[in-house]
């Protein structure tokens, strides 16, 4: 989540802090369909929640 956290908001100056929820939203969404698809599996997607979105409080 550092691309959402921090190059997003220093480098797309019209982002903001709803837009970047809602991109968080569509990149768990889109996690959820890769592990539904077999692209990843179910440990992959717990360790990205658990390495990327535990900075921003979220679970």
């Amino acid at each position: 989540m550092d691309y959402l956290g921090y190059w997003a908001s220093k480098k797309m100056v019209w982002t903001s802090v709803d837009g970047l929820r809602k991109a968080a939203t569509s990149l768990r969404q889109f996690y959820t369909f890769l592990v539904q698809a077999g692209e990843i599996t179910e440990e992959q997607f717990k360790q990205l929640k658990e390495e990327g979105w535990k900075r921003d409080g979220r679970k």
